[in-house]
């Protein structure tokens, strides 16, 4: 199928541009704890755009690296964590909360090294691990 583009993926690619343009407002106030929640809307902003991608099927266009971005809801748990946690003068940041995206990483680069066989049922342990990952934060 050719890739299309309509209304709906370019309504959600403007929210996607406002997010990130909202993002880069709360980082130009330069506080910590707001960075946190900077991060975090940058990041949904960038989850949104990969999903317009597919949607719309212009992913089959951009390199398979690009994936990576899937796994952002390994940061968005800790992220919003930590802004909760995070009091007014009081900064909360744990780096250690940050290794499931890590493992991602590395689990989605060496991708083409799991047998074709198995890579379907890695693929969907890893969707029930990064829900879970989730509902726990």
């Amino acid at each position: 199928m050719e890739p299309s583009l309509n209304t709906w993926p370019i309504i959600f690619l403007l929210a996607s541009a406002q997010g990130m343009f909202l993002s880069a407002m709360i980082f130009y106030r330069k506080s910590r704890i707001n960075n946190l929640l900077g991060f975090l809307i940058l990041l949904f902003s960038i989850c949104l755009t990969y999903y317009v991608a597919f949607w719309t099927r212009y992913l089959s266009f951009l390199p398979r690296e690009i994936s990576v971005i899937e796994g952002v809801t390994y940061s968005s748990g800790p992220l919003l964590w930590f802004y909760i946690r995070s009091k007014k003068k009081e900064f909360y940041f744990n780096i250690w909360h940050f290794i499931p995206q890590f493992l991602y990483f590395i689990f989605i680069l060496s991708l083409p090294l799991i047998p074709l066989e198995w890579r379907s049922e890695s693929m969907f342990i890893q969707a029930i691990v990064q829900n879970l990952h989730l509902v726990i934060y």
